[in-house]
């Protein structure tokens, strides 16, 4: 019996040994083929949330140009509006040189009797430069005031546009 139980004792060793290496086996196989899996995951996760960056970098570059258009055109715009103030501030200063004008403040002047003082000639025509005067100033602070609204509403124009824009493909 010894000679017998030793070799079913080897046996059953043997095929205990097996055993347990190929449950190891199995294990180690499964055990890899889920991290390999479990990677592939984070990959695939990994590459979505590159591909999803590139897509707001884009986005963002897409806006970056939008608002340098915007700028530019803003830019054009406030040139013009300063084009034509000093066209008009230049149109402005012929009007008040303007032989009308002059004829104007020289027939004032020629109106007035011989008998009247120098004083009172003297207060009469620098009572009508005095008119000319705060009219030419007032003339020139509508137009700084128009140009200056006219530049305001430029840039809240082009606010919109920039806005209405991003809006558009935030919506798509």
């Amino acid at each position: 019996m010894t000679e017998t139980v030793r070799r079913v004792l080897i046996i059953i060793g043997l095929g205990s040994i097996i055993a347990l290496g190929g449950f190891y086996l199995g294990y180690k196989h499964a055990s890899d083929v889920c991290n390999t899996k479990i990677l592939q995951i984070e990959t695939q996760a990994h590459i979505s949330e590159i591909q999803a960056l590139q897509t707001q970098l884009e986005k963002e570059q897409g806006y970056a140009r939008k608002i340098q258009d915007a700028q530019a055109e803003s830019a054009q715009n406030v040139a013009q509006i300063e084009q034509k103030y000093q066209s008009a501030v230049a149109e402005l200063n012929l009007l008040n040189s303007d032989s009308l004008y002059a004829d104007r403040c020289s027939t004032d002047k020629a109106t007035l009797s011989t008998d009247t003082t120098t004083a009172a000639g003297t207060t009469a025509t620098k009572s009508d430069r005095q008119r000319g005067q705060d009219l030419r100033s007032a003339k020139e602070d509508l137009l700084t005031i128009a140009r200056d609204c006219d530049i305001t509403a430029s840039y809240y124009n082009e606010l919109l546009k920039i806005y209405n824009s991003v809006r558009e493909t935030n919506n798509q």
